[in-house]
């Protein structure tokens, strides 16, 4: 049954800066300095789905699990980490036509 895996990565080299540190290490927010600039940013992935039920031969129709995963620089990134599961399911449905009129 079909399934995606990838792996991958950045490093960006530009100077960034800092979310929460001033240029004095402190809190940029409560005195006002500028923030620090760090070299450079970098973070990572992974991600994968595999289906796990099909509804009939060579259909692409079932039930797919996957998920992923992130992680940033701490210092740069809003977010260090994230992570996300899903059920993915895709069945045969019927298609009604509605006709929507604004007057």
């Amino acid at each position: 049954m079909p399934g995606d895996y990838k792996i991958g990565g950045y490093y960006n080299s530009s100077k960034t800066p800092d979310l929460l540190k001033d240029i004095n290490g402190l809190s940029a927010g409560l005195t006002g300095q500028p923030f620090e600039q760090h070299n450079g940013l970098w973070g990572g992935y992974i991600m994968a789905d595999q289906m796990v039920f099909r509804e009939e031969a060579g259909s692409n129709r079932g039930l797919t699990l996957g998920a992923m995963v992130t992680i940033g620089d701490p210092d740069t990134a809003k977010y260090s980490y994230f992570g996300l599961r899903a059920v993915i399911t895709k069945v045969r449905c019927a298609v009604a036509t509605t006709t929507l009129s604004l007057s």
